[in-house]
């Protein structure tokens, strides 16, 4: 997973850009908070929807009237605030409330730990309130962005049962540019 990562932003950096951010998440992270509140799956898919759109509001709504446990209402909260550096992952540790959540944690981890090993650490954030709406993916997830755009430039992350639905099951991690929109950040960085 960080060799794909570390691909990703050596790819932006080689084509000349120079501005740019990886925001990196974890998707069983936000499905152990899932499974330890017992959402049911009709009111879960409304609660990741809302996220996924950044409807905070409409988030915290769909929160506060479920049947949730008040220390789990609360980790629901602050979930949209857990972005940031490493700190991030020490402060989501007290909200991880079963294994499921605290594997995806020690995943990311270990991932942000050799991006910085690295020296790629200065292009990456944490960010675990980041859902996908795709839900093939099972681990790291991963968004690209740059101040010249208002899109994604990059999406990518872990999906090991995807491929197995082709004929061949294997684990795999990936990611995809957007071209044409790499050519208009590379425009408006001068990156020619």
């Amino acid at each position: 997973d960080t060799e794909v990562v570390a691909l990703a932003i050596e790819s932006l950096k080689a084509i000349g850009l120079r501005r740019f951010q990886f925001d990196l998440g974890q998707v069983d992270f936000f499905r152990g908070l899932i499974e330890a509140a017992g959402l049911p799956p009709g009111a879960a898919g409304r609660v990741r929807e809302a996220l996924l759109r950044k409807d905070y509001v409409g988030f915290g709504n769909l929160i506060d009237t479920a049947e949730v446990p008040p220390r789990l209402r609360e980790a629901f909260h602050r979930l949209p605030a857990l972005r940031g550096g490493a700190e991030v992952l020490e402060e989501a540790e007290s909200l991880a409330f079963n294994y499921r959540a605290k594997e995806a944690l020690a995943n990311l981890k270990a991932i942000v730990d050799e991006l910085e090993r690295k020296g790629l650490s200065e292009y990456v954030q944490i960010d675990l309130s980041l859902v996908k709406d795709l839900d093939y993916y099972t681990g790291l997830i991963f968004e690209g962005y740059t101040s010249d755009l208002g899109f994604t430039i990059c999406d990518g992350g872990r999906y090991d049962h995807l491929i197995g639905q082709f004929g061949f099951d294997c684990p795999a991690t990936g990611f995809a540019f957007g071209v044409e929109r790499l050519m208009l950040c590379m425009d408006r960085q001068q990156a020619w």
